[in-house]
């Protein structure tokens, strides 16, 4: 849009994600890859649980560090929860 002989643009991106359930390692019976798989899983989402509780904080006023290289989830996704 144009205002004052100034032209504004305005972006917007949308991230659609589908997250894997996590899964109780002991109950699901799972060896080998599937163990390590679900680790995996596991270990992203409580990566993204724990960026996003951060970013909470920081719109609070409080300063933490965001983990978000920590997991590859969070780290493709990082872009899209920083201004969260």
């Amino acid at each position: 849009w144009e205002s004052q002989g100034v032209t504004h643009f305005r972006f917007a991106r949308l991230n659609l994600v589908d997250l894997a359930g996590s899964e109780r390692q002991k109950s699901s019976g799972a060896e080998g890859e599937r163990l390590k798989e679900a680790t995996n899983i596991n270990k992203s989402l409580s990566t993204l649980g724990l960026v996003i509780m951060n970013l909470v904080s920081i719109s609070n006023g409080k300063s933490h560090h965001v983990p978000y290289r920590d997991s590859k989830l969070t780290f493709l996704l990082q872009v899209g929860v920083q201004h969260f």
